[in-house]
């Protein structure tokens, strides 16, 4: 087994690409080229490339809670990045926010792909319910349209509400680690 340095960076095995529809391939080749020029230019962080991975592997995540009797939850949620901070829409009466209410700590999963490439990320959730945190976050970061799951839009859709995700610790896997790990800690 090879060691691995904390923030190490290898190549990883060719992919094959994720069948996307053309505006999602633009938009992601937009992306990566934006993210080969800033690493290009050595000012790609830990966790900017891990976030581009999780973006790369799939835009679902499986998000895992505890509850008061401590026993896990996993369930599949779509996020949205917000800088370096992610947002989930749910659903304010769901086992994930009775979850959160009593253990704030969360992980998320994206998939491992059939490449063993996967992105693990630890964090502290909070719970937004206010008008002004959905209307904002309504249109500006999602990149689905929230009304189909909520028709009532922002103002109509009492249960409705949002989790933020504050990352406190991620790693990013390729081939399951063989070919390189990339590991990320917040410092504040």
């Amino acid at each position: 087994m090879v060691p691995v340095i904390l923030g190490e960076e290898r190549p990883s095995p060719r992919r094959r690409p994720l069948p996307l529809e053309e505006p999602e391939r633009l938009a992601l080749a937009l992306a990566l080229a934006r993210l080969s020029e800033t690493r290009e230019r050595g000012q790609m962080s830990n966790f900017e490339a891990i976030k581009a991975e999780a973006t790369r592997l799939s835009p679902w995540a499986h998000l895992a809670t505890v509850g008061e009797d401590g026993e896990p939850d996993v369930a599949p949620v779509h996020p949205a990045w917000e800088g370096d901070e992610l947002w989930i829409m749910v659903d304010s009466t769901s086992i994930k926010v009775r979850n959160i209410a009593v253990q704030p700590k969360v992980a998320m999963h994206w998939q491992v792909t059939e490449a063993g490439d996967g992105v693990e990320i630890w964090g502290t959730a909070t719970l937004h319910e206010d008008l002004e945190t959905k209307r904002r976050l309504w249109t500006g970061i999602f990149d689905y349209d929230l009304s189909l799951f909520s028709p009532g839009g922002p103002d109509g859709s009492p249960t409705t509400a949002f989790v933020h995700v504050l990352p406190e610790r991620a790693v990013a896997l390729r081939f399951y680690g063989i070919n390189g790990t990339t590991r990320w800690r917040r410092h504040d």
